[in-house]
């Protein structure tokens, strides 16, 4: 029991007043806002990369004209096989990243 020295707590009577009202426009500008500048030429870079790969394979099509059971497969031998230009090997958070900007 409070006593009358003690002010009441107050319920909320919905969640919503939890969250304020935002506009699709409001969203896109904050992902533009936040979008990290590199990312694009990353992902470019990485395409390339695996791209340059396929040949070695006497594969001709493009990653996204290839079906998922080949494409693993090819995948999983770049990654074994790709080294950087000093010759050293890439760490499993480079490859990670890589796959990743690839097939996006």
């Amino acid at each position: 029991m409070a006593s009358s020295n003690t002010p009441e707590k107050t319920t909320r009577n919905s969640a919503s007043e939890r969250f304020v009202s935002l506009t699709n426009e409001d969203v896109e500008r904050f992902v533009e806002a936040e979008a990290n500048k590199n990312t694009p030429r990353k992902i470019h870079s990485d395409v390339v990369l695996t791209n340059s790969f396929l040949p070695n394979e006497n594969e001709t099509r493009q990653l996204e004209d290839i079906l998922p059971p080949e494409l693993d497969a090819y995948l999983s031998r770049f990654l074994l096989s790709v080294r950087k230009k000093s010759d050293d090997e890439y760490g499993p958070t480079a490859l990670r990243g890589h796959i990743c900007g690839a097939l996006s």
